[in-house]
């Protein structure tokens, strides 16, 4: 499944991204690699002969639990303050 330059340029709006029209070609290429992958996954089964999508998940129960080595690991990180780690900023500005 191919991907038209007005389908990347859309996806790379949705996303803030500005590409170059050898990247929307690169990208082009690359996200139709992926969707055909994606068919692919949809298409399997399992050795029961039901497909993926119809097996049932069981999920656990989210609980919060405290950590016995969070002092520990807090003294590890390279800045922290207090009960909190500090990290680097991931997003700059946003426009």
């Amino acid at each position: 499944m191919g991907l038209t330059a007005q389908e990347v340029e859309h996806l790379a709006r949705l996303a803030r991204l500005e590409l170059t029209p050898a990247e929307v070609e690169k990208f082009s290429q690359q996200l139709a690699g992926v969707l055909d992958y994606v068919a692919k996954l949809q298409s399997l089964t399992s050795e029961g002969g039901a497909s993926l999508e119809t097996l049932a998940v069981e999920w656990r129960v989210d609980e919060v639990r405290s950590w016995p080595e969070a002092a520990e690991l807090i003294k590890e990180a390279p800045v922290h303050t207090g009960t909190h780690i500090e990290v680097p900023e991931v997003f700059g500005e946003r426009q």
